[in-house]
């Protein structure tokens, strides 16, 4: 016998007491039907790409329901049911997470119709093990997702091979986060996407805003940290000063290397990179003194380099650089300290000098109106400045 349940409802089947008895059940792993089965008795599953199927069995193990038959009141057997995943996961995913901004617009595909198995899955009733018969691909496409969000995803089930699949790629159309925009991409995952049962392989895509300058893949907006997130600005064109009195010193403002802005402080037992915390974890951190220094050449151009001292309610001095005149510009603010603003600007680096065992003095990138930008040492630690992440590589 068979029963179709239903999500949140006991399920149950009458047997005879006193028979010893096998079970299996499946289920999609959402608020689906499943389809009833041609032959219960020999359980083949033709699974879709859209679709979690979950399966679970007696295996070699029996379940033996206690009395006569035809005597005594009805009795329950509960039998505990774990559900196991029967297909291999494969996820596309655009993690905006970083950025202040959700994804409003995305347009994109997979490059390949046919990257994933369709078939047949049988379930063995007397050992529990499943056998896959693939007997082709799935013709599917199509990246469907929910907008507007800061990470957003779309799964594909298919049976597994025991390879990777062949030059996956994910086409992108177009793409809009704040005021980035992308259009015709191709991120390719090579032969990376190795799809097993009972796992998600995932083909994430980080939607990052960087510039190249010299090598180093800069943020074009400083750090900042709000609510409890840490994330990266979309731009540093908006004047943020970071005195004592503006707001933006709680959420830019930063002594060396701690857990989080003004009014934290430097504390030389507990050294944080902070840009390591913008999520995805791990994929940003502060620039080194010599990464800085690798800009201070391209201010001897200007083609390379421009410099602004006015202030105002609605523009700050800033230092900008670029590789050469097709770049994009990498901005730094003059957002000054906790005591000035408006004519200098410091960026932390992980670099430090020390007296004793404790480290308490940095270096940083200083920018200053009517003189060119240095990296200076000798910084102390617990000084309020801007931080600019780069992407770790």
């Amino acid at each position: 016998p068979a029963r179709q349940g239903r999500q949140a409802e006991a399920a149950k089947i009458d047997v005879v007491k006193g028979g010893t008895y096998k079970w299996y059940a499946y289920s999609y792993n959402e608020a689906a039907d499943v389809p009833v089965l041609p032959n219960e008795a020999n359980p083949v599953f033709t699974p879709s790409y859209d679709k979690d199927l979950l399966i679970a069995s007696s295996g070699s193990n029996t379940v033996t329901v206690p009395g006569t038959p035809g005597q005594g009141s009805a009795v329950d057997v509960q039998v505990p049911i774990t559900f196991k995943h029967a297909l291999a996961k494969v996820t596309v995913r655009f993690d905006a997470s970083s950025r202040t901004d959700a994804i409003t617009v995305l347009n994109a595909a997979l490059n390949n119709a046919a990257y994933f198995n369709k078939g047949t899955v049988t379930l063995n009733t007397t050992s529990g093990a499943l056998a896959y018969n693939i007997t082709g691909q799935h013709s599917v496409s199509a990246i469907n997702v929910t907008l507007p969000n800061n990470i957003v995803s779309s799964s594909f089930y298919t049976l597994p091979s025991g390879s990777a699949i062949s030059n996956f790629q994910v086409n992108i159309a177009n793409l809009t986060v704040g005021p980035l925009t992308a259009s015709n991409k191709t991120v390719n995952f090579a032969n990376t996407i190795v799809p097993a049962v009972g796992k998600e392989m995932i083909a994430n895509i980080n939607i990052l805003d960087v510039t190249i300058v010299s090598g180093v893949y800069w943020a074009t907006g400083n750090l900042y940290y709000e609510n409890g997130v840490y994330k990266i600005r979309n731009e540093d064109t908006t004047p943020r000063p970071i005195n004592a009195a503006s707001q933006y010193a709680r959420t830019d403002g930063w002594n060396w290397m701690s857990i989080k802005p003004y009014p934290t402080t430097y504390d030389p037992r507990n050294l944080v990179d902070p840009c390591k915390n913008v999520l995805p974890l791990n994929t940003w951190r502060m620039p080194t003194a010599a990464e800085y220094n690798t800009l201070l050449p391209l201010a001897n151009s200007s083609t390379t380099y421009e410099s602004a001292s006015s202030f105002g309610s609605n523009f700050i001095g800033y230092d900008r650089f670029r590789q050469n005149a097709s770049s994009k510009w990498v901005q730094f603010n003059k957002d000054g300290s906790t005591l000035t603003i408006g004519t200098t600007g410091g960026y932390w680096t992980t670099d430090y000098t020390t007296i004793g065992s404790y480290p308490f003095q940095a270096s940083i990138l200083y920018i200053v109106n009517n003189s060119k930008p240095k990296v200076d040492d000798y910084i102390l630690s617990g000084s309020y400045y801007n931080i600019r992440c780069v992407l770790d590589r």
